[in-house]
């Protein structure tokens, strides 16, 4: 039976950015200064499997620039990254849909936070819950006695498959996942659209 999709393949997609080279960064996307991501990869990393690798700092070009993305997990073949915003920064879908396909991703996740302590341990406690085979015994153990009451009743009642996995007062954690495609395809679209446009322009 033959199947006919208007969604472009991934490998397509990333043969593609090969003809794109990146532009100037803009002014308007400053990287995240300050030490909360440093928190997160130093609290972190104890409570992962050997098996996988932390990195952070990373810059993925793009048709609209080179994008930061503040950590990156990887187990094998596969990664993920965590974008970190400002508390209540209205970060673009647009560009996180770039950022996950062109830097070759299989999940994206989006953290607004007020940097406290309270919300690193819900971040992490609700990442362990999606990755729950990339933490150590131990680091679940310890990421379950951390996290606030609100983060562990939100990781039980919403479903996996949710694209928002915290909303909370302190953070908000939104995932878009590569292998599910109304995650993404829609706002990738809009996104080249947009730098085509102001590119011709």
């Amino acid at each position: 039976m033959i199947s006919v999709t208007a969604y472009p393949t991934i490998e397509w997609i990333r043969n593609r950015a090969c003809d794109r080279g990146a532009v100037l960064r803009s002014h308007a996307r400053l990287p995240l200064t300050g030490s909360f991501s440093d928190r997160i990869v130093s609290q972190l990393r104890p409570l992962l499997q050997e098996t996988v690798a932390v990195d952070h700092n990373i810059w993925v070009a793009t048709p609209d620039g080179e994008i930061e993305v503040n950590l990156v997990l990887q187990k094998g073949q596969r990664k993920i990254a965590i974008c970190l915003s400002a508390r209540y920064g209205a970060e673009s879908k647009h560009a996180d849909a770039l950022t996950m396909v062109y830097g070759g991703y299989d999940a994206l996740y989006r953290v607004n936070s007020d940097r406290s302590d309270r919300a690193l341990n819900d971040l992490i406690y609700s990442l362990m819950c999606d990755k729950p085979s990339w933490f150590s015994n131990y680091g679940r153990l310890v990421t379950g006695r951390k996290a606030s009451e609100e983060s562990i009743l939100t990781s039980s009642i919403r479903a996996s498959e949710a694209p928002i996995m915290l909303d909370l007062d302190h953070v908000y954690m939104e995932r878009m996942k590569l292998c599910k495609a109304n995650d993404w395809v829609i706002d990738f679209e809009k996104a080249l659209n947009t730098t085509s446009g102001t590119q011709a322009a």
